[in-house]
Protein backbone atom coordinates (compact mmCIF):
# COMPACT_ATOMS: atom_id res chain seq x y z
CA UNK A 1 0.00 0.00 0.00
CA UNK A 2 3.06 2.21 -0.17
CA UNK A 3 2.52 2.83 -3.88
CA UNK A 4 -0.71 4.88 -3.86
CA UNK A 5 -1.29 7.04 -6.89
CA UNK A 6 -2.48 10.61 -6.17
CA UNK A 7 -5.67 9.95 -8.18
CA UNK A 8 -6.55 7.02 -5.93
CA UNK A 9 -6.09 9.21 -2.86
CA UNK A 10 -8.43 11.87 -4.30
CA UNK A 11 -11.04 9.25 -5.21
CA UNK A 12 -10.88 7.71 -1.73
CA UNK A 13 -11.30 11.16 -0.16
CA UNK A 14 -14.28 11.95 -2.40
CA UNK A 15 -15.95 8.62 -1.64
CA UNK A 16 -15.29 9.07 2.08
CA UNK A 17 -16.85 12.54 2.07
CA UNK A 18 -19.87 11.21 0.16
CA UNK A 19 -20.33 8.34 2.63
CA UNK A 20 -20.07 10.69 5.61
CA UNK A 21 -22.55 13.10 4.05
CA UNK A 22 -25.03 10.32 3.30
CA UNK A 23 -24.60 8.85 6.78
CA UNK A 24 -25.26 12.24 8.38
CA UNK A 25 -28.37 12.68 6.27
CA UNK A 26 -29.71 9.23 7.18
CA UNK A 27 -28.93 9.81 10.86
CA UNK A 28 -30.80 13.12 10.85
CA UNK A 29 -33.73 11.50 9.03
CA UNK A 30 -33.95 8.61 11.51
CA UNK A 31 -33.28 10.72 14.60
CA UNK A 32 -35.83 13.38 13.71
CA UNK A 33 -36.35 16.60 15.65
CA UNK A 34 -39.03 15.93 18.25
CA UNK A 35 -38.51 19.06 20.38
CA UNK A 36 -37.57 21.49 17.63
CA UNK A 37 -38.98 24.98 17.52
CA UNK A 38 -39.38 27.36 14.61
CA UNK A 39 -36.12 28.38 13.07
CA UNK A 40 -34.42 25.04 13.58
CA UNK A 41 -35.66 23.73 10.24
CA UNK A 42 -37.31 20.69 11.79
CA UNK A 43 -40.99 21.49 12.11
CA UNK A 44 -42.21 22.65 8.71
CA UNK A 45 -45.30 24.22 10.30
CA UNK A 46 -43.85 27.71 10.70
CA UNK A 47 -45.32 30.50 8.62
CA UNK A 48 -41.97 30.97 6.91
CA UNK A 49 -42.09 27.35 5.71
CA UNK A 50 -45.68 27.55 4.46
CA UNK A 51 -46.21 26.44 0.88
CA UNK A 52 -46.74 29.27 -1.62
CA UNK A 53 -50.07 29.61 -3.39
CA UNK A 54 -50.27 27.25 -6.33
CA UNK A 55 -51.39 28.35 -9.76
CA UNK A 56 -54.68 26.58 -10.55
CA UNK A 57 -54.84 27.49 -14.25
CA UNK A 58 -54.89 24.58 -16.65
CA UNK A 59 -52.42 24.58 -19.50
CA UNK A 60 -53.33 23.15 -22.91
CA UNK A 61 -51.95 19.76 -23.84
CA UNK A 62 -49.61 19.85 -26.81
CA UNK A 63 -49.35 16.77 -29.00
CA UNK A 64 -46.12 16.20 -30.88
CA UNK A 65 -46.19 14.33 -34.16
CA UNK A 66 -43.20 12.05 -34.71
CA UNK A 67 -44.35 10.56 -38.02
CA UNK A 68 -41.30 10.76 -40.26
CA UNK A 69 -42.69 8.52 -43.02
CA UNK A 70 -42.76 11.45 -45.47
CA UNK A 71 -38.95 11.78 -45.27
CA UNK A 72 -36.81 9.62 -47.45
Amino acid sequence: MGNLDWQIVIVLLAVGIAVLSLGRRVYRLVKGNKGADCGSGGCGSCSTNAAPQQDTRELPLVTLNNDFSDRA
